[in-house]
């Protein structure tokens, strides 16, 4: 058996793996890059999660006095405005 003969039979037993690899290599990307987006996505909604509490404590504190209420309507708004974002940032890198 000679050097090509060799590396022909190498590979042939080696390339299932090697393409298994580059598969979980892949999947791996993928899962990485949706956590990502779901990291970004719920600081925004933390952020807004704040913001609502603050606008119920300071601001609304005579017409609305549920501050808990606030802060989930502001978290929703925060959610929605962060998948938002996450949609133009990926769209834009797309394009």
């Amino acid at each position: 058996m000679n050097k090509t003969q060799a590396d022909a039979a190498a590979r042939a037993v080696l390339e299932p793996g090697i393409r298994a690899q580059q598969e979980a290599r892949r999947k791996r990307h993928e899962q990485e890059f949706i956590e990502a987006r779901r990291r970004q996505v719920s600081r925004f909604a933390f952020a807004g999660f704040g913001i609502g509490a603050a606008l119920a404590c300071f601001h609304f504190r005579d017409e609305y006095p549920l501050v808990v209420g606030s802060a989930l309507m502001g978290s929703l708004a925060g959610t929605v405005l962060g998948w938002i974002v996450a949609w133009w940032r990926g769209r834009s890198r797309a394009g």
